[in-house]
């Protein structure tokens, strides 16, 4: 029976210890809106182009990630294109990062604690004689000062949005947040694409939390 109880403290320790060293699985919300009527035919072309000002369709980073959604398309069974003639609809692939700083006490909080006590003796002229006593005395103390350490969190977000052409209308939107210690988007844009996989075309009630498979 002890060595179940153990084992058990010891799952349990690890488990701590694994969520505390960044073990945990990393997650995104998948936020999808979906048109009513709209619909995309499979067989149809979707064009991919970039969804943000500044950002030309050579550029190095749109190419990789437009070649790692169009594989989520076509796994999807649709077709993809570079030919604006041909393509049925166009998707628009955003994507951004904000740093938040992160400042902590590498010692955490700490308190000192004193006690002491003590004792003495007096003369009273007035009644002619001695008279002793004694004291006790606590104190709380807060350290004041010292080195804060700083570390960052990124947030990033992609968006994709789908329109009909040439009517330019709304046919899908998904958006995906998640948070990691980098700046590079790279490492985890595969994952993110595919988690957004299963809400392409379809609509949720609101944010919904799914891991990332990054390998």
């Amino acid at each position: 029976m002890l060595s179940i109880a153990r084992t058990a403290r010891n799952i349990v320790l690890l488990a701590v210890l694994c969520l505390a060293a960044g073990c945990a699985k990393p997650t995104a919300t998948v936020d999808a809106l979906s048109a009513p009527s709209a619909s995309m035919p499979q067989n149809a072309g979707y064009l991919i182009l970039p969804g943000m000002d500044g950002i030309k369709a050579d550029d190095l980073y749109f190419v990789e990630y437009k070649n790692d959604l169009a594989a989520v398309l076509r796994g999807m069974g649709y077709q993809v294109t570079d030919d604006a003639a041909k393509a049925a609809a166009v998707v628009r692939l955003s994507w951004g990062g904000r740093e938040t700083v992160l400042y902590t006490d590498p010692y955490g909080p700490s308190v000192g604690i004193g006690v002491g006590s003590g004792s003495g003796g007096y003369y009273d002229r007035d009644w002619d004689r001695w008279g002793g006593g004694s004291f006790f005395g606590l104190g709380v103390g807060f350290p004041v000062g010292g080195s804060a350490q700083a570390s960052s969190r990124w947030r990033h977000t992609v968006v994709l949005e789908a329109r009909s052409l040439p009517q330019d209308v709304s046919l899908w939107k998904v958006t995906l947040n998640t948070e990691s210690g980098s700046d590079n988007l790279r490492g985890l844009m595969p994952a993110l694409l595919q988690a957004a996989k299963p809400y392409i075309g379809k609509a949720t009630s609101g944010p919904v939390t799914v891991p990332l498979e990054i390998p």
